[in-house]
């Protein structure tokens, strides 16, 4: 039986996974929401905001357990055309995708070194390979590949390993939001034409946490979008 800590747990795609993993793991969840899941093997931890003072309480769940898999799914992008976005919108997808995930590392290396913590940060294929209309979005997600990787160097030999999961279009909300069109364009781009669930991600996620032979990868959960 793992241990999970999923941070921003309150997106559809959150619940299913923390739901579907505590079916056979333990699962500490956390969002600025409270969670309505009652699950045997799950606990839920609200905080304020991801600051280091209110990402405390979590910390101190955390840094006694002997093995630990931390999974990442807040994410966001801009909502307007590239030469019409403001300063303060450029900035709030980067505190999301970048600035929060290497904070909250930064604080779970401090408290957990030398104990087995796996870092898995969800990304998005599209996001990384770079498309129309999401040029922030695309620079903060590709920004933590290059952190990936300074990590992994980094802390590996402090048992701490690093990963990105890059994901093809999900069925859980992602799918039912974007323009029918992109949905399609991304689907015509996609050799197997499937959508990823949940499942697809908890698959790849128990293999990690048997194994430490991809660490510092970024890993493709999206049936071969290119």
């Amino acid at each position: 039986m793992s241990t999970y800590l999923i941070i921003g747990s309150s997106s559809s795609f959150g619940g299913a996974l923390s739901k579907k993993l505590s079916k056979s793991n333990v699962v500490i969840s956390v969002s600025r929401k409270k969670s309505n899941l009652k699950e045997k093997n799950l606990k839920h931890i609200t905080v304020d905001d991801y600051s280091e003072q209110s990402f405390l309480k979590v910390i101190d769940e955390i840094k006694m357990i002997e093995s630990l898999l931390v999974v990442f799914l807040n994410g966001i992008s801009e909502g307007s055309a590239f030469y019409k976005i403001t300063n303060r919108e450029i900035n709030k997808v980067f505190h999301v995708n970048t600035f929060v995930p290497l904070t909250l590392t930064r604080d779970i290396i401090n408290a957990r070194i030398g104990k087995e913590t796996k870092y898995i940060y969800a990304s998005s294929s599209r996001g990384i390979k770079g498309d129309k209309g999401i040029v922030i979005y695309s620079a903060s997600k590709n920004a933590m590949i290059g952190a990936v990787k300074s990590l992994t160097k980094e802390y590996s030999k402090f048992s701490q390993e690093f990963y990105i999961f890059s994901l093809g279009l999900f069925s859980e909300g992602l799918a039912n939001t974007l323009p029918e069109k992109v949905v399609s364009e991304i689907i015509s781009s996609t050799p197997i034409p499937k959508l990823v669930s949940e499942n697809d991600f908890f698959e790849v996620l128990d293999l990690l946490s048997k194994s430490s032979s991809m660490a510092g990868s970024i890993i493709k959960i999206d049936y071969g979008y290119a």
